[in-house]
């Protein structure tokens, strides 16, 4: 390979007709200064090559916070006297396989290390993914049809104690709740792995539209809930399917977890940072179960907010908020 960045090559093509990711190659001289690199390596750090190109290779990979995922420590070059591999994650938390080959002097420019960098991200998602759909189908997904054929062979061999109009509600509540544990699923993978589709919406507009939507819920167990209309229009670039998906995900929580009678409050406020606040006062026993919802997480990272929590002023409630920014970053 000459000196230089080469030019960016497409990455192989695997038996699906999807793309291998791009390695980060990288030669590093005797002197531990970046000789040559490829494409991927620009894209890795984020730099012109005229600005790489003659710098120590360490202070480029402790600029990205690597660290040994099974011991926690950085990689260092000068201590890589035989060919060392592993993986690594970085400050983003992205997933990365690092190799290190030594060169033999003699060998170009009398030794020094090839670098190569993998991108693993993408592909310990989808095997975490792929764990998950399997634990999802081995217990939350057979449990209620389980249930139900224990209800049935109870009815057979007890009919006395299993009228028909409970054995039918009894079945009815076990189908619902199957389906819907299989609903928020598919809906949680969704909002993790499906690209953003951002167009301008209001935030207190789409807010009022999940309130209406839970309105048989609300009433049902008897919670009123009350939106607080903003005094203007909280304008935000989010993706309209799932940030209204993630709402719903907390009004419902709250409700579910609220006492018969009672009031549940929110609204959406301006956050100081150019952000949106859509908050939600609930109980506590809410609000934990909020903070545990992967989906809601994973929409509020996606669209570069967070999700917080803080005391209410009555002290018995507590305030749960999605911040959002008035603008969306550019996914990759």
């Amino acid at each position: 390979m000459s000196a230089g960045w080469g030019p960016a090559r497409d990455a192989p093509a695997r038996s699906d007709g999807q793309r291998l990711p791009d390695d980060a190659i990288l030669r590093v001289d005797s002197h531990g200064c970046l000789a040559t690199a490829n494409a991927a390596a620009q894209r890795l750090w984020g730099h012109h090559p005229d600005e790489l190109l003659g710098q120590p290779v360490q202070p480029l990979l402790d600029g990205l916070g690597l660290r040994w995922r099974d011991g926690g420590e950085a990689l260092r070059l000068s201590e890589a006297s035989e060919p060392i591999a592993g993986e690594a994650e970085d400050e983003c938390g992205r997933r990365l396989l690092l190799r290190c080959l030594p060169l033999p002097h003699g060998i170009g420019a009398a030794g020094g290390h090839w670098l190569v960098v993998t991108d693993l991200t993408a592909l310990r998602q989808a095997e975490r993914q792929r764990d998950e759909a399997l634990r999802f189908l081995a217990h939350d997904g057979r449990q209620p049809g389980a249930a139900i054929l224990g209800m049935l062979e109870l009815a057979r061999e007890r009919p006395a104690a299993f009228p028909d109009d409970s054995l039918q509600a009894a079945i009815a509540h076990e189908a619902r709740d199957g389906l819907d544990r299989c609903e928020r699923f598919v809906a949680t993978a969704r909002a993790e792995t499906r690209p953003l589709h951002v167009e301008p919406l209001d935030l207190g507009a789409t807010l009022q539209l999940v309130v209406d939507a839970a309105w048989a819920a609300a009433r049902e167990r008897r919670v009123a809930v009350r939106c607080i209309a903003p005094q203007a229009d909280a304008p935000c670039m989010a993706d309209r399917g799932l940030m209204t998906r993630a709402l719903g995900e907390l009004l419902d929580t709250g409700i579910l977890h609220s006492t018969t009678g009672s009031t549940l409050r929110c609204g959406v406020s301006h956050e100081k940072g150019a952000r949106w606040g859509v908050w939600f006062e609930a109980m506590p026993a809410a609000a934990a179960a909020a903070l545990e919802s992967r989906l809601v997480r994973s929409v509020a990272l996606r669209h570069g907010g967070s999700l917080e929590t803080a005391p209410a002023a009555d002290g018995s409630t507590v305030v749960v908020t999605l911040l959002l920014p008035r603008t969306v970053p550019q996914e990759p």
